[in-house]
Parts: C-alpha cells; structure tokens; sequence
C-alpha cells in the first residue's frame, strides 16, 4: 500500500484536514468582515480565540459546543 492510502486511512490526517477548512473558514469570515469581534459573535466563541487561531498561538480543537 502507498505512504499516500496510508496516510488518508489515518485519523490524524482527517483531524488536520479538518482544522486547515476551520482556519480557512475563520480567515475567509474575517477578511471578508474585515472584523474578528463579530465574526466570534456569531460563531458562539471569543474575539481572543479566533484571533489567537489565526496567529497560530492556539490550537484548533472543535468541540461540538464551539
């Protein structure tokens, strides 16, 4: 079997998938707002959690509650 149909049968591969679609989403919804406040408003979360996701000084780790 390839490295490649190894690594997408990984679990962690799917988990890091899915935290490049969150950061994109979260970078995508501030540019387009122009406004971190009211994006974490609407998303249920914090100014300083987003922010902090997209500086890269907090992992992305989604719960169901976030």
């Amino acid at each position: 079997m390839s490295n490649y149909k190894k690594s997408i049968r990984s679990k962690h591969y799917w988990i890091a998938y899915g935290q490049g679609v969150i950061y994109k989403m979260l970078k995508e919804g501030t540019e387009k707002r122009g406004d971190s406040a009211e994006l974490a408003r609407k998303i249920g979360t914090t100014q300083g959690y987003v922010s902090q996701i997209l500086s890269g000084d907090a992992e992305i780790n989604p719960t169901w509650k976030k």
